[in-house]
């Protein structure tokens, strides 16, 4: 079971499939080292999945560092359900009660989900309605508990979110602005009549000859020693580096 996702999306997209390899389970591994996503989003769950991180960067900015955890969590969270979605019409269980996550031994990374089963097929949904889970169950309760215990603002972290959105978006679609996926950029109001957090999260700009996405707010990762910066992606020139 645990390579059943692993196939689907080897189907759906294969020259990303050893990037997205193991991403989403439908069983845990053994051994342990699995914590159920709501158990993260507390005071203490989070400062104990952060702390490997923390010890790594010991002089850093704390935002910083819980920042750049986020990034590898929306990502791990995002990144192959828009594949699956896209390409085969399958939506997948994402609230964040369903989900249990996976963390890198040694940096306490965010690293792959367990699902508490393998989603359903529906065919011609629009982006807010097949990732409308993610964003209002998983996404929404994430982002305020990050924001309100690690002082980061939520513009901050939905761009963390909303740049692996816009990129595999446009992976799957290059050249195209229509592509499906990033209308969630462009609405105020999500299918079920919410706000919509993902509005003007990134924005498109002319770099040379090319045309590239830029997120609003800088996600803070230049602050961390050894880590590169996002070049023109970041809104700020010292992120770039």
């Amino acid at each position: 079971m645990t390579g059943e996702l692993d196939d689907l999306l080897a189907r759906a997209e294969p020259a990303l499939a050893g990037y997205l390899t193991g991403k989403l389970r439908l069983a845990a591994p053994p051994g342990g080292g699995v914590v159920a996503c709501r158990d993260l989003f507390t005071a203490e769950g989070f400062d104990g999945a952060l702390a490997p991180l923390l010890d790594r960067y010991p002089e850093s900015d704390r935002r910083a560092v819980a920042s750049l955890w986020s990034l590898y969590y929306f990502s791990t969270l995002a990144i192959a359900p828009v594949v699956l979605w896209r390409r085969l019409g399958l939506v997948l269980p994402l609230a964040l009660g369903d989900l249990r996550m996976i963390a890198t031994p040694d940096t306490g990374l965010p690293d792959a989900f367990v699902l508490p089963h393998r989603g359903h097929v529906a065919h011609g949904l629009k982006a807010s309605d097949a990732l409308g889970t993610m964003i209002e169950d998983h996404l929404r309760p994430a982002i305020a508990f990050l924001s309100g215990h690690c002082r980061l603002s939520p513009r901050l972290l939905w761009c963390n979110a909303a740049g692996y959105i816009d990129w595999i978006a446009r992976e799957l679609d290059p050249g195209s602005d229509d592509a499906a996926g990033l209308q969630l950029f462009g609405k105020y109001k999500l299918a079920d009549g919410m706000d919509n957090p993902l509005h003007g999260s990134i924005k498109r700009i002319s770099v040379g000859d090319s045309v590239q996405s830029q997120r609003k707010v800088c996600c803070l990762r230049y602050m961390l020693p050894g880590i590169g910066g996002c070049g023109e992606t970041c809104p700020l020139p010292q992120g770039r580096g």
